[in-house]
């Protein structure tokens, strides 16, 4: 299941799939729009050890597109690695709970997403 985050209402959108393991993987290429890298696939070349396609991600039980399932996915905490790696401040803000959300997903019916004020104010 895709979910898209919007950071700020003049930021790029990131793209967050679910997996069928229920951990969150990021787009890489949203990440390197975050990060103002013009190519992006230029940016994913770097981090190749670190990138999941959505195929091995997604449940084996059905079709899916093929942009879908080839698309370059990391973890959060490997998502919060690389940005850590290319903007210190950015990294920091975003690893503290309390200034974005925590997305935590429980069982594969249920999602929770607790809002911050920020967030709140952006809807």
């Amino acid at each position: 299941m895709w979910f898209q985050l919007a950071l700020s209402m003049d930021g790029p959108v990131l793209g967050i799939l679910v997996g069928m393991d229920n951990l969150l993987y990021f787009r890489i290429l949203d990440i390197a729009s975050l990060l103002g890298k013009k190519n992006g696939t230029m940016f994913a070349k770097c981090f190749t050890n670190d990138i999941v396609l959505g195929n091995h991600v997604l449940p084996p039980t059905q079709q899916y597109p093929k942009q879908t399932a080839r698309v370059q996915l990391v973890t959060r905490n490997a998502a919060l690695h690389i940005i850590g790696r290319k903007n210190k401040k950015l990294a920091k803000k975003l690893s503290n709970p309390s200034r974005l959300d925590m997305l935590m997903c429980r069982g594969k019916e249920h999602l929770n997403v607790r809002t911050s004020n920020l967030l709140n104010w952006l809807w």
